[in-house]
């Protein structure tokens, strides 16, 4: 069975005779790429370690992370504040970008990822969405932000596709 016991974020995205999709496997976020024609894995790539499984998260549980892919560059969205570019033909990471700064004061408790702690404005969030490239650009509207603490807003997030560097953010407004 292909990607047997992985939690898949959506749909695959097809190219050519390849299938990307992201999944999570004991707390691992994996890159997949699947053959077309029998749903395969013909190659994984490691993207990113969630701090709590799929399981014990009911927000990531209901987001996507639809992969953008154009010439040999894979953008990957991670479900965990990171984006991460791979080369399809190398299969290594060109770039991981973390999209907010993280506050080192932050602590993370169990009841900060309690559902039934946090009041979630679904206006604040954005829809599911796909990275968009464009030109040497990549446009990103993550679903993590807001995150558990609400320090971070959802953003309309500009990356350097060559680099990841992030260039710009504009604030999403309800």
């Amino acid at each position: 069975v292909p990607c047997h016991g992985t939690f898949l974020f959506g749909p695959p995205t097809a190219d050519g005779s390849d299938l990307f999709v992201v999944g999570e496997r004991d707390s691992d976020i994996l890159l997949f790429c699947l053959d077309s024609e029998t749903g395969l894995v013909r190659w994984e790539q490691l993207l990113a370690s969630a701090g709590r499984g799929i399981n014990l998260d009911v927000a990531r549980k209901s987001w996507t992370a639809p992969v953008s892919v154009r010439g040999s560059l894979v953008v990957c969205p991670t479900t965990t504040g990171w984006v991460t570019a791979v080369d399809r033909v190398s299969r290594q990471i060109v770039w991981s970008t973390r999209l907010q700064e993280r506050n080192d004061t932050e602590e993370l408790t169990e009841s900060s990822f309690d559902i039934r702690n946090q009041q979630i404005n679904i206006d604040g969030r954005w829809i599911p969405s796909q990275p968009l490239l464009v030109g040497d650009r990549i446009l990103i509207a993550a679903q993590e932000f807001p995150d558990e603490h609400s320090e971070h807003a959802a953003e309309l997030i500009c990356l350097d596709a060559v680099t990841g560097k992030k260039l710009w953010a504009v604030p999403k407004t309800s």
